[in-house]
């Protein structure tokens, strides 16, 4: 099997490799509905740590230009009060110059992807469903372009089930000139032959 999971195998993708932490079970699910529903964003900042120390050894070998996380919708952020995605992305970078200070620490940009819609909810959809309702769902902010051009973009999200949303993302970025995305999330829905239970 290599270092490629079974969705890779099954299925291509816009996005060069993806990078996970945790696998998505039961724990992992009680901390994300904490982070975002129970307003308990400063774990939010503790994940960015574990993202941190799962890429330690991977950043120099990528190159990376630019970190981006994965947009919510303006409701959301309203409601919600913070983007998870954005605060792990900060604290990632923080570690990251702390760390390596004689290094070229790329920036953290929020604010060159946004979504386009408001998308329904994911749970129940299965992974062509999942494609559809993002199509198009992501773009990258105009006047932004110059800073992706050439770059490779590290995209943050917090759970990867199907990498609909990833290659939504991806796919706006590449279309905008980025070189190259590759992917890092907090969680996965783990390494399952496609007959196992999907974790959603």
């Amino acid at each position: 099997m290599g270092d490629r999971c079974y969705d890779c195998m099954l299925r291509s993708h816009y996005f060069t490799k993806g990078f996970s932490c945790l696998t998505y079970g039961l724990h992992e699910r009680e901390i994300m509905m904490d982070i975002k529903y129970n307003s308990k964003g400063y774990l939010a900042v503790k994940m960015g740590d574990i993202l941190y120390d799962r890429m330690r050894h991977e950043l120099g070998s990528l190159d990376i230009g630019l970190i981006v996380p994965v947009p919510v919708s303006r409701e959301r952020l309203k409601k919600r009060g913070y983007n998870q995605t954005a605060l792990m992305a900060r604290q990632m970078r923080s570690r990251w110059v702390m760390d390596a200070p004689e290094e070229n620490v790329p920036e953290t940009s929020e604010h060159i992807l946004y979504r386009t819609r408001a998308t329904i909810m994911l749970r129940s959809l299965n992974p062509a469903q999942r494609s559809l309702a993002l199509e198009g769902a992501f773009a990258v902010k105009s006047g932004t372009e110059d800073g992706i051009q050439g770059r490779n973009i590290l995209l943050i999200d917090d759970i990867y089930t199907t990498g609909a949303t990833c290659d939504s993302c991806s796919k706006a970025l590449l279309e905008a000139g980025a070189s190259k995305v590759y992917v890092l999330t907090l969680c996965s829905g783990g390494n399952r032959r496609p007959s196992d239970v999907d974790v959603r």
